[in-house]
């Protein structure tokens, strides 16, 4: 009888530990990253879905190195891995698409797009350069306008900010028969306030 009393307790100990450990992991709030990291902090964010469309999003900090005569904020759309190894022969002269101190590189967020890929699929990045590294960003989707789609992006702008520049491609992998890539895509971007 003691040998029972001793193996409930002991299951009873395992079961309320678990208990203790799965609570400590679910604070309800979105596993948080560095402002260092190349991946926002807000990528754990579900996608909110009140816009027509909603595809994930990779967000890589890429910081401009090198003189940067393009308009931004901007929208990239790629078709093909062809298209895709031109724009990256292009650009690797402006942005810093080795470093990876930052969780993932450009390039290393890439690789996978190879030409099966791009056989059902293409990519429509966004390029931002911002006036500080505290911002961080998340994604609304694309809702229907007069003309097309409008790709909303939220700028999550903290109290207290770092005086640098940073620059970002936000990657959205969106399938070929997307009604989104048959027209012009714009791209708003809406600023919140957070706590720093």
């Amino acid at each position: 009888m003691l040998k029972n009393i001793g193996k409930t307790i002991l299951r009873g100990g395992a079961l309320l530990l678990s208990l203790l450990m799965l609570a400590s992991c679910s604070s309800g709030k979105p596993a948080e990253v560095s402002s260092e990291s190349g991946i926002s902090r807000y990528t754990d964010v579900p996608e909110v879905t009140v816009n027509d469309l909603v595809y994930p999003a990779v967000y890589v900090r890429t910081d401009i190195y090198g003189e940067d005569n393009t308009t931004s904020p901007r929208l990239v759309t790629i078709s093909t891995r062809e298209e895709l190894e031109k724009y990256t022969s292009d650009s690797e002269k402006i942005y810093d698409f080795e470093t990876n101190a930052y969780s993932v590189s450009f390039y290393d967020a890439v690789t996978k797009y190879d030409a099966a890929f791009f056989e059902n699929n293409s990519l429509v990045m966004a390029l931002l350069n911002e006036t500080s590294g505290s911002y961080t960003h998340g994604n609304r989707g694309f809702s229907k306008n007069e003309g097309g789609y409008t790709l909303n992006l939220i700028r999550f702008v903290p109290s207290e900010a770092t005086d640098d520049m940073a620059a970002w491609h936000i990657i959205f992998e969106v399938p070929k028969t997307s009604p989104v890539l048959e027209s012009e895509i714009k791209l708003d971007i809406t600023e919140e306030n957070t706590a720093a």
